[in-house]
């Protein structure tokens, strides 16, 4: 007589309601998902089973700004009383946004020998905060003026019309760009 012996594999759940979320850029890959809402699909009543999500990891295919772009999810497994007779496949199709990061900017001013006009010369641009790492993006363009034509010193000096360049700028949003001061003489 022979014995036969049989194998059972374990069944194959799949998570539905993941939710992938939109992020700032940081010039990382690093994608967070929501499983808070998550149920597992293919369970047989009455086994306890549920997701484990506290080792799962997800990434963008890369770090550059984007609509929709894809996150690849890896790491969640099973948890519960039945979990050995499970398997679960890793969520699939989400999608998040990585919007541009905010900087803020800073200009100074130079001095005028009074002309009748609140014109203001631009000196010096930069960015003072919000750029990762050692990124290229520089404060362009953009034109100052007075609060006033009067002479006066330590005269509030306002920019406009500033613009994002550098390598990276395309991943970057120019938030606010600080008033300077300066004297009309």
């Amino acid at each position: 007589s022979s014995a036969l012996s049989q194998v059972v594999n374990p069944k194959t759940l799949t998570i539905a309601g993941a939710v992938a979320q939109s992020k700032a850029y940081d010039g990382t890959t690093t994608a967070t998902v929501d499983f808070s809402g998550a149920t597992l699909l293919g369970v047989v009543a009455p086994d306890v089973v549920s997701i484990d999500s506290g080792a799962y990891s997800a990434s963008f295919a890369n770090a550059a700004v984007g609509v929709a772009k894809p996150v690849t999810v890896a790491g969640v497994t099973l948890t519960g009383a039945a979990a050995l007779n499970y398997t679960v496949s890793q969520p699939s199709g989400l999608t998040a946004n990585i919007a541009a990061a905010t900087v803020t900017g800073s200009f100074t001013a130079d001095d005028k020998t009074y002309d009748g006009t609140d014109a203001a010369t631009i000196l010096t641009r930069s960015i003072t905060s919000g750029i990762v790492g050692s990124e290229v993006v520089t404060l362009e363009g953009g034109s100052a003026t007075f609060a006033d034509k009067n002479v006066g010193t330590g005269k509030t000096v306002t920019g406009s019309g500033f613009t994002l360049g550098g390598a990276d700028a395309a991943d970057y949003v120019l938030g606010t760009v600080a008033t300077t001061t300066a004297d009309i003489r």
